[in-house]
């Protein structure tokens, strides 16, 4: 087997959502990885320690995985503990191949894996009792993370960034999970999607940004859920003031709430297009955020202030790490023309027309980044355009670097 190049990836990231840092891990290359069943944990799998108990999980940890030809890493039918951390397992979009994919799985930890350029980054189809955690699924074409019939998991601080045909994390006839702390922006559908008969899901913590169509959507089946504390910035092509034609959520679901209950009121969401007017200083605005008119579905309680905040990281003020989030909120301003360029720019549908795999390393770095690097190749953080590392300026949008 060959070494990769070093790669950079995100490491540790506040429970709050503070400036992620990076990493250097060194990939090794490897074939798919292809798993059915317990007794198929063996080192020339990928495992590379572990025994599958709670103590001493089977542990799949630093490949460097082309999708091309196959599901880059596809596990079914195993209860076995599980670790699966810093893969990096790309380039099946083409071919329509999942990075990674799990079926009829529990006991498993996705942790820290990068997975770009690949149909749909993550994908659990009738699982439960997994984590995933500080993954990077960004640039997929048909989803970036999913889960399908999959029940009571764990997804928390991954990058869920423009999907370029569908959503950012879609849950589909999935019940009691927990998405906290994720990134979905520049979606070319919804940033969090609903469907089927999804319920009991908790949904907080998450930074919902400049999503073609809503931050958040609910379907008609779906109910129980709450969504709370949340930033949605610019979905839905929403302004600057709330325009019901253009709420940054949708919602046909039963009983769904969208902020907390408590003494004295709950907590909702920030929407960028309703942060005023707050008369009793009580950081809540005076009147709640409709969602649905007709079906009395609103947000109670909206927020006047988005609640990521981030915090002093290892040396930086707060100053300098609140410059970082206005940046940020620039960087995700991008229009949906761009954003369809770059879908047309980036799918050429040939094999042959890739670049070397030497070359192909894209990876995305923090939401907080000024630009997203691995190996030779960058990504605007504007537009997503592929861009040479040390580059002043996008070739793609024009927008010049800081």
């Amino acid at each position: 087997m060959l070494v990769a190049s070093l790669a950079l990836a995100p490491a540790e990231s506040d429970s709050r959502g503070s400036l992620i840092l990076v990493t250097k891990i060194p990939y090794t290359a490897h074939d798919a990885i292809s798993i059915d069943g317990n007794a198929e944990f063996t080192g020339r799998r990928g495992v590379v320690s572990g025994d599958g108990t709670a103590s001493a999980p089977y542990v799949i940890e630093g490949w460097d995985i082309d999708a091309w030809d196959g599901f880059g890493i596809d596990i079914r039918n195993t209860d076995a503990h599980l670790t699966l951390r810093n893969c990096y397992v790309h380039d099946g979009a083409y071919s329509h191949h999942y990075g990674i994919r799990l079926v009829n799985c529990t006991n498993f930890v996705l942790d820290g894996n990068l997975c770009p350029d690949n149909w749909i980054g993550i994908g659990l189809i009738q699982c439960y009792g997994g984590t995933l955690v500080k993954n990077n699924c960004t640039g997929c074409e048909f989803g970036n993370v999913m889960l399908d019939r999959s029940n009571d998991s764990v997804v928390r601080d991954n990058i869920c960034d423009i999907s370029f045909r569908a959503h950012g994390i879609d849950l589909s006839n999935s019940c009691n999970n927990v998405l906290m702390n994720n990134s979905c922006r520049i979606n070319n559908f919804y940033g969090v999607s609903l469907a089927g008969s999804s319920c009991n899901n908790r949904i907080s913590g998450n930074r919902i940004l400049r999503n073609y169509d809503y931050g958040v959507r609910v379907d008609s089946l779906s109910s129980n859920n709450t969504i709370w504390n949340n930033t949605f910035v610019d979905n839905n092509d929403a302004g600057s003031s709330y325009d019901i034609g253009y709420a940054q959520a949708f919602d046909e679901g039963t009983d769904n709430s969208w902020n907390s209950s408590g003494v004295p009121h709950g907590y909702g969401n920030y929407w960028s297009d309703w942060h005023l007017p707050d008369s009793d200083f009580d950081g809540i605005v005076d009147a709640p955020y409709v969602i649905d008119a007709a079906r009395g579905v609103k947000d109670s309680y909206p927020l006047t202030k988005s609640p990521y905040v981030p915090e002093v990281v290892n040396g930086l003020s707060e100053s300098i790490s609140l410059a970082i989030l206005a940046a940020t909120l620039i960087l995700v301003a991008v229009s949906t023309a761009i954003v369809i360029i770059l879908v047309l720019a980036r799918r050429s549908g040939n094999k042959d027309a890739k670049a070397p795999h030497s070359q192909m390393r894209t990876v995305f770095q923090s939401p907080l980044s000024n630009t997203s690097s691995v190996g030779e190749l960058m990504f605007c953080p504007y537009c997503g355009h592929k861009i040479i590392q040390g580059a002043v300026s996008c070739s793609g949008c024009g927008r010049k670097f800081s």
